[in-house]
């Protein structure tokens, strides 16, 4: 957020025939920000090639009515509030990649990014799975 002060501050020392090159400087602007744009669409590709990959096969081999049938049995046993409801294992893989994924771009990216970067992440998944159970 520093380039636009820099540009004023060229702007204000420049004579006005050598405005023209701070065209240059906003055409960096711009490739910066296209740039950004790929690798943060980049970052959700990945998450969405687990998905494909990992996750849509298991879908398919999953006994749904089986799971739902132990949960009510285990929830029956133990009416515990606090008590940790085991991950659907066609999830597993997902989940802890973008556990792994996070964990990594908390310590390179700033906390605004990073959220950006989860928003989109979550709003693929949240699109995606759906539509998995579907087909």
């Amino acid at each position: 957020a520093i380039l636009p002060h820099v540009r004023a501050a060229l702007m204000a020392q420049l004579p006005t025939k050598q405005h023209a090159l701070l065209y240059d400087l906003d055409k960096i602007k711009a490739d910066y920000k296209e740039h950004s744009e790929k690798i943060l669409s980049k970052l959700v590709s990945i998450i969405g090639g687990i998905v494909e990959h990992s996750l849509a096969p298991r879908i398919a081999n999953t006994d749904f009515d089986a799971r739902a049938r132990n949960n009510s049995k285990a929830e029956s046993k133990a009416l515990d509030a606090d008590a940790e409801v085991e991950c659907c294992k066609f999830l597993d893989n997902v989940v802890t990649n973008t556990r792994k994924m996070h964990q990594v771009l908390l310590v390179m990216l700033p906390a605004e990014l990073l959220r950006d970067v989860f928003s989109r992440i979550f709003a693929y998944l949240d699109h995606k799975v759906p539509s998995l159970f579907k087909s």
